[in-house]
């Protein structure tokens, strides 16, 4: 009968094994995962920011492939709806006063820079009021309202490049590129 001796490498790996296990326990982080589920005749949704509170954005994908953003807090989902006859928004960022900022198109498809000041359908509001470019992104909001986006300029022959811009309250449609 043969007997098998532990060799030095596999002591090792049971050694810090065992050390692991005796981390205190005030020293694990500690996090919750929450299914933010998915309102009906959606296929998926996508979570991209969250804020102090714990309110998360993103958007939904409905069957017939539109796309909407959403604002998901104490287990449950507003969707945010479209610019004027529109079939597509997404929601991009979340700042701590719940003002939501991203993206949304109109019957010309084009993606504007939208803002949903009180995080509702109601509250949208064209960035860009139909001015300054065309393809505008929404990136992020800080706590003070400003927002950061990107664009291209509309009705240029030459190569379309992004340019950075910002928005700041009370977003009466003014770039700052």
């Amino acid at each position: 009968m043969t007997r098998s001796i532990p060799t030095p490498s596999f002591l090792a790996l049971l050694t810090l094994l065992l050390s692991l296990g005796a981390v205190p326990a005030h020293c694990l982080p500690r996090y919750a995962v929450t299914d933010l589920g998915l309102p009906p005749g959606a296929v998926s949704a996508t979570a991209v920011d969250v804020n102090a509170s714990g309110t998360a954005v993103g958007t939904v994908t409905y069957l017939d492939g539109r796309t909407e953003g959403f604002v998901a807090s104490g287990g449950s989902m507003h969707l945010l709806g479209w610019l004027s006859q529109g079939t597509h928004s997404s929601a991009s960022a979340i700042n701590d006063a719940g003002v939501v900022v991203g993206d949304s198109d109109t019957q010309h498809a084009e993606p504007r820079a939208v803002v949903w000041t009180a995080g509702t359908a109601a509250s949208i509001r064209d960035l860009t009021n139909g001015n300054n470019g065309a393809n505008v992104h929404t990136s992020d909001i800080n706590s003070s309202g400003v927002v950061a986006g990107y664009f291209t300029r509309s009705g240029s022959r030459q190569a379309k490049h992004w340019e950075a811009v910002t928005w700041t309250p009370p977003y009466n449609g003014d770039m700052v590129p």
